[in-house]
């Protein structure tokens, strides 16, 4: 169901509020995207998180969590502002993560405690829980092929990611037992 852009949330120090509602969301399939505003790549993916919740079946429950990062020097809060209108879903859930907390705890989740993840996008099936770490997730993709960390196996751009998206919530639902 379309509705319009949610609020955006600053994420703090501690993660929060973003990690609060990751875990009460913990009964649903989630996707997060780590993203930058200014990244042309990172838009498209949320416009196919976008489209891929529609696609799905209304009773597939799913929360998406859009973190916007400052990862270039032109990211700020005005450019979030202006982009915040691509996921205009129900169920989805706009951060700003400054600092990029939760992109370094994301990394160090995939196996690389010394990196950012951005431009990534992710699930998590349901039952999974963000305890002192965030949980590894189900499945992950990125959009980075420049990068010397991000694992080439998951790499995924344009129209694959989207067909990517749409696979993972038919996969992940069936798994989640929905």
């Amino acid at each position: 169901m379309s509705v319009g852009a949610s609020p955006i949330v600053e994420v703090d120090a501690s993660g929060q509020p973003f990690i609060d509602d990751f875990n009460q969301n913990r009964d649903r399939l989630r996707i997060v995207a780590l993203v930058s505003p200014t990244c042309l790549d990172c838009l498209n993916g949320v416009r196919s998180i976008r489209r891929a919740i529609q696609a799905a079946s209304p009773a597939i429950p799913i929360a998406a969590s859009i973190v916007w990062m400052d990862v270039s020097p032109l990211d700020s809060p005005a450019e979030i502002e202006q982009v915040s209108n691509l996921i205009q879903l129900e169920d989805a859930r706009q951060f700003h993560d400054p600092t990029g907390w939760t992109g370094r705890q994301i990394a160090a989740s995939l196996g690389f405690p010394t990196q950012l993840a951005w431009d990534t996008f992710l699930f998590y099936r349901a039952g999974l829980g963000w305890n002192e770490a965030p949980p590894a997730p189900t499945d992950w993709a990125h959009q980075l092929d420049y990068s010397k960390w991000a694992d080439p196996a998951h790499l995924c751009t344009g129209p694959a990611l989207l067909r990517y998206l749409k696979a993972g919530i038919r996969t992940y639902a069936v798994r989640s037992n929905f």
